[in-house]
């Protein structure tokens, strides 16, 4: 287990932070434990959510201690908090705390908390990409 896997598991308040409206989250605690929600609003600890697929169509409330969130391989997202603040890349593996993101720009890899990334939006994804000094098969060689 890495060293940011084990702070994290120590640490599962700070899992709690940082929800914004429209995001998708898991539901960590409670009746729909396991079950993918869509946070709708915020008041205070209070997350006013709407579950997905499973044909719950109301809104209800949920304490954000409740959620985690929710992140998917293959998905772009952009590193908002801690040691890599403001890189993107691709997830490529999920845990329960932590995320690890390809940077193609740096060709490394990092891990990071859940609670530091959101999804990435297009603007960021594309700026991310302008932002390196090669072009499309720049590196290729043609004889």
């Amino acid at each position: 287990m890495t060293q940011l896997t084990q702070a994290a598991a120590m640490s599962s308040k700070l899992q709690s932070a940082a929800f914004l409206p429209d995001e998708v989250v898991d539901v960590a605690e409670g009746e729909f434990m396991g079950a993918e929600a869509t946070i709708k609003s915020i008041h205070g600890d209070i997350a006013t959510v709407v579950l997905r697929g499973l044909g719950i169509d109301d809104p209800f409330d949920l304490n954000i201690s409740e959620l985690r969130k929710h992140f998917g391989v293959g998905e772009t997202v952009y590193v908002v908090n801690g040691r890599y603040k403001g890189q993107s890349g691709m997830v490529v593996r999920v845990t329960d705390n932590t995320v690890n993101i390809f940077n193609s720009v740096v060709g490394e890899e990092i891990e990071v908390f859940k609670k530091d990334i959101k999804q990435a939006s297009s603007d960021i994804a594309s700026n991310n990409e302008k932002n390196h000094p090669y072009e499309a098969l720049m590196l290729v060689k043609q004889e």
